[in-house]
């Protein structure tokens, strides 16, 4: 077994007389901010109370989206809303991605504690949904030169950020969005962000967009589609754990 795998193995525990799919994992170096082709429709921050919203309105527009999640950020990620939640979005083929425990500047934080903030997530999603994540953006877009070559030759991680914000972080308002977002034009590819957190961006900014970037001739897929498939969207497949009394965010990083 590839060291990588192992030593995310050897941290997944209560798990006996279990197959495993292991992906071997070679990610994509460097940090990735643009699809290879169509669109790659984001979501930062969750999971929030919004994502089954999102997840509607992709599922009934027969697209895709990628969400990048945090363990502990607006809320615990073991809340069991937010455990129904990624699992309802897997099974309807979505890509979850990490997005760091707590949501830190990496670029502050020593080797180890970025370990710690990967780690922590990735156990967290192995007992939710069954899987490890084989990609990641940096909170903030922040990940220097050293960040990133930890995370694609320790982690295994294929590091991307985007190439359009839709502004909603920084107080853009719907509108603005609207605009940012129907500027794209077929069939440059793109990868734009936006965050699950803020209602606007989902009842209003995502419903707007998805059908005006549909209308254009954009598939609308996840970002390991959108690069090409060449790294799988997770390193580790199983099955899902029963709940027990670690699943808890106490003594958070």
């Amino acid at each position: 077994m590839p060291p990588l795998a192992a030593g995310v193995l050897s941290n997944l525990s209560g798990r006996k007389n279990e197959t495993f799919e292991v992906s071997v994992i070679s990610p994509l170096s460097g940090a990735l901010n643009n699809c290879d082709r169509d669109l790659a429709y984001s979501f930062d921050d969750g999971p929030s109370i919004y994502h089954g919203e999102v997840e509607m309105l992709f599922d009934n527009a027969k697209a895709k989206y990628t969400s990048f999640v945090n363990g502990m950020n607006w809320s615990c990620i073991y809340d069991e809303n937010n455990v129904q939640t990624l699992r309802k979005a897997v099974a309807a083929g979505h890509q979850i991605g990490s997005h760091t425990w707590s949501h830190a500047h990496l670029n502050s934080l020593s080797p180890e504690q970025q370990d710690l903030e990967i780690e922590r997530l990735e156990e967290a999603l192995w007992k939710i949904i069954g899987r490890v994540p084989a990609y990641f953006r940096p909170p903030y877009g922040e990940c220097d030169k050293n960040c990133v070559e930890r995370l694609n030759k320790k982690h295994g991680l294929t590091v991307v950020t985007w190439d359009v914000d839709s502004g909603d972080s920084v107080g853009a308002s719907p509108s603005a969005s609207i605009a940012t977002l129907n500027a794209l034009k077929y069939p440059q590819p793109h990868m734009p962000l936006s965050h699950e957190t803020y209602q606007s961006s989902v009842e209003t900014v995502a419903p707007a967009v998805v059908p005006s970037l549909q209308k254009q001739g954009y598939k609308l897929m996840t970002i390991q589609q959108c690069l090409g498939g060449k790294v799988p969207p997770y390193k580790i497949i199983g099955r899902p754990q029963e709940r027990d009394e670690t699943w808890t965010c106490a003594n958070n990083v």
